[in-house]
């Protein structure tokens, strides 16, 4: 199958596009990536304003392109991943009439309510939710097919790294969290300060001294990433808002590195992980703080944890899972 996806790829985006990417070649399928918002053809940005999904010259000019490449590369599938951020219903129709291409989309960001993506619900061959409580939403909103896609990790990415002695100064902690501040974020990492945390990210600056003086503003990405998952006992997951019944890609990075992931509840969270047994699960920062020190203070279990975890995504939470799902669907 010749799959055409667009997808981000730039530094400070997650390289989840392209990990999808080599599992859909493992599995076979010749891959062409449109990296979106980066290395396009100058025509493309001339006369759009900076915000391109709501311009519509560049929505027009990106479709232009987009059923260029994918009548040039004669593709079976046009995999639109992470959210459709400028293809227009127009493009979308053109591509399934003129070239008898399917397209699909794997929404991970709640980017479906905007003008001409509501509009293109009903047309995809067939939308993959992160969410599963988008499902029903989706099918009320008449998409064709809807699936449940849970995320996953990478196990030649995500992996129990050995470090070196200079990393481990640098990146070990009992407890890490990666990602922007919010306030439900900083209230719960507030709750932790007693033990050794280290947070990494941005919009922190804010905060109290004693939770500031435990945060690194730096990007972290790739390699990084996996380092300081390897090298901390627990990691923290706090959602973000948007985030109903589904879960994100960290938890099953953390468990992939051998880390442990404390994880706010979640549906979704619970039907890939069983509670307790391969992911730590709470309801508040004072249940978060008793489960840590209880955990902290007995190694044997969270090793124990961290095994079941590990072994689980696996044995069901890959890439190559996700992309032989994608497959049988379509």
């Amino acid at each position: 199958m010749r799959v055409l996806m667009v997808t981000q790829v730039g530094v400070r985006s997650s390289d989840a596009g392209l990990l999808l990417a080599q599992a859909l070649q493992r599995l076979g399928c010749t891959v062409q990536i449109i990296p979106m918002g980066e290395d396009l053809p100058l025509w493309i940005s001339l006369g759009t304003s900076r915000v391109r999904g709501r311009d519509p010259i560049f929505r027009a000019s990106f479709g232009r392109y987009l059923f260029q490449q994918a009548a040039q590369m004669e593709a079976d599938l046009v995999f639109l991943y992470g959210s459709n951020w400028c293809v227009s219903p127009g493009t979308i129709r053109r591509l399934r009439r003129k070239l008898n291409a399917k397209v699909i989309l794997w929404e991970l960001n709640y980017r479906l309510w905007r003008g001409y993506q509501a509009e293109s619900v009903p047309i995809y061959d067939h939308l993959f939710s992160l969410d599963s409580y988008l499902v029903p939403v989706l099918r009320a909103a008449g998409a064709r097919h809807v699936h449940h896609l849970p995320a996953c990790a990478d196990p030649e990415e995500h992996y129990p790294a050995t470090l070196t002695a200079a990393e481990m100064a640098r990146y070990a902690a009992e407890i890490c969290f990666i990602g922007r501040a919010d306030p439900e974020r900083i209230a719960m990492l507030g709750q932790l300060t007693h033990r050794d945390l280290q947070v990494y990210g941005v919009g922190w600056r804010q905060v109290g001294e004693d939770l500031a003086r435990r945060v690194s503003e730096e990007p972290v990405y790739g390699l990084k990433k996996t380092k300081i998952y390897a090298a901390s006992k627990i990691s923290i997951n706090v959602h973000r808002p948007h985030m109903i019944h589904g879960e994100n890609f960290r938890v099953f990075e953390v468990a992939a590195c051998g880390g442990v992931s404390f994880s706010a509840y979640k549906p979704d969270l619970v039907a890939c992980f069983e509670p307790e047994q391969e992911v730590v699960i709470f309801e508040s920062a004072q249940e978060l703080r008793r489960k840590v020190d209880h955990y902290l203070d007995r190694p044997d279990e969270l090793a124990q944890i961290s095994r079941a975890g590990r072994a689980r995504v696996l044995a069901e939470h890959t890439y190559d899972h996700r992309a032989r799902t994608i497959l049988e669907c379509v």
